[in-house]
């Protein structure tokens, strides 16, 4: 029987000061030899925080690359007293977080990359494309970054998971009115992973608290809603309201690359995919499909998760050698090859810029579907007693705020 080999990192603790005084948690984990090849900023999705991602961060800075996450602003470690509990504020101050911790990572001494995950990954792709971003906005400084990645994002709720019209509707009326009001609403355990272990720690760890607030919930639902309009060609990335585009959308582009499992049922699969063929001016990007994956790729079994690190490191690392030749406003591509690699291990693929595959469903189809991968996912309806714990401790929170 073979062993595994250890792997070689340091971590390392720290804070984030934001411009209104709010201290934010931060993680780094860094190669060894203190020497990284590439550096990744991280942030995490909806009621979670950067010490529940395994071996994930740990896997990529033994490859050379150094991870640098933080807890964002009503998450995690970077809640201080319970009625901080997912008090994100509107989504000017979402992405306003994100531009100021990237721009604390500048200027890079090695190439800067950053990851988004779920929540996350539709506040990265809001941040990049949207026209009133920071990242947009040419008055500012923009982060010197060699290219971005979304993973699981939130670009539209998977049928099963989504809201009706009518409660989206109520809620945002009831955000402009009590907007900091807290709201439970938990992430069905079940969902997050395939592996029983995993969701178990999901539901009894503390720090995933599953409370938005009206103001944020919304937020976050109406960055999706302008995410799935600009994948089904009802928005354009980069244009205000009024039809002009941002002048920023001249610049070159940065190199993406989009994954999703394909049995994911909390942010739906087929969204992501359009989203990444919608984004016609982003020409070095890749698609990466897991076959059968759920939400958490990074704690998926079955070699899953092994594969999901290998996948990240390999498209970081293969970005590093462009490093410095970006004088004349390009970049070195993987895109536009019009190949396909099929990757049995762990049920992967990858889809390069350029070809024309898609197994997208109508809307009917895909609720059908999803009807029946949740009639065979054990606890999809029904609460677990760590669910029930878990709400009772939201509940004696509440009472105290």
């Amino acid at each position: 029987m073979t062993t595994a080999t250890p792997l070689s990192y340091t971590e390392e603790e720290g804070t984030f000061v934001l411009a209104d005084g709010k201290r934010l948690y931060t993680k780094t984990w860094k190669p060894s030899n203190n020497t990284p090849r590439a550096v990744l900023a991280f942030f995490h999705g909806f009621s979670d925080h950067c010490n529940a991602y395994y071996e994930f961060f740990p896997t990529l800075a033994d490859r050379g690359i150094e991870v640098r996450a933080v807890d964002q602003r009503g998450w995690g470690r970077s809640v201080t007293k319970p009625s901080e509990r997912g008090l994100t504020g509107p989504t000017p101050l979402v992405l306003a977080d994100m531009h100021s911790f990237l721009l604390s990572l500048c200027p890079p001494k090695v190439p800067l990359f950053v990851m988004g995950h779920s929540m996350g990954g539709g506040q990265l792709l809001t941040y990049i494309f949207h026209p009133e971003s920071p990242f947009n906005d040419t008055k500012q400084s923009r982060p010197d970054l060699s290219g971005a990645m979304v993973y699981s994002p939130l670009v539209a709720l998977h049928p099963s998971t989504r809201p009706s019209t009518l409660k989206v509707t109520l809620g945002r009326l009831a955000g402009k009115l009590l907007p900091t009001w807290p709201l439970y609403s938990p992430v069905n355990a079940s969902l997050v992973s395939r592996d029983p272990q995993v969701c178990t720690d999901y539901v009894t760890d503390e720090l995933c608290h599953d409370t938005g607030t009206l103001e944020g919930l919304a937020g976050m639902l109406d960055r999706g809603l302008w995410l799935e309009a600009v994948a089904m060609g009802r928005a354009q990335p980069y244009a205000h309201a009024e039809g002009d585009v941002a002048a920023t959308a001249q610049r070159a582009p940065l190199p993406m690359w989009f994954c999703h499992g394909d049995d994911d049922q909390v942010n739906l699969y087929d969204a992501t995919k359009r989203f990444a063929e919608a984004v016609t001016n982003v020409k070095d990007k890749t698609f990466r499909q897991y076959e059968g994956g759920y939400h958490r790729l990074h704690a998926e079994p079955e070699g899953m998760k092994e594969q999901f690190a290998t996948d990240v490191a390999e498209w970081i690392l293969g970005k590093c050698p462009a490093w410095g030749n970006a004088g004349d406003g390009g970049y070195t591509s993987m895109a536009g090859s019009g190949n396909r690699s099929n990757n049995n291990n762990a049920g992967g693929s990858d889809v390069a810029q350029g070809e024309d595959v898609s197994n997208i469903k109508n809307p009917a189809e895909d609720e059908n579907d999803a009807r029946t991968r949740a009639d065979r996912t054990q606890g999809t309806i029904m609460k677990t007693e760590a669910d029930e714990k878990k709400e009772a401790r939201f509940m004696s929170n509440k009472a105290k705020l």
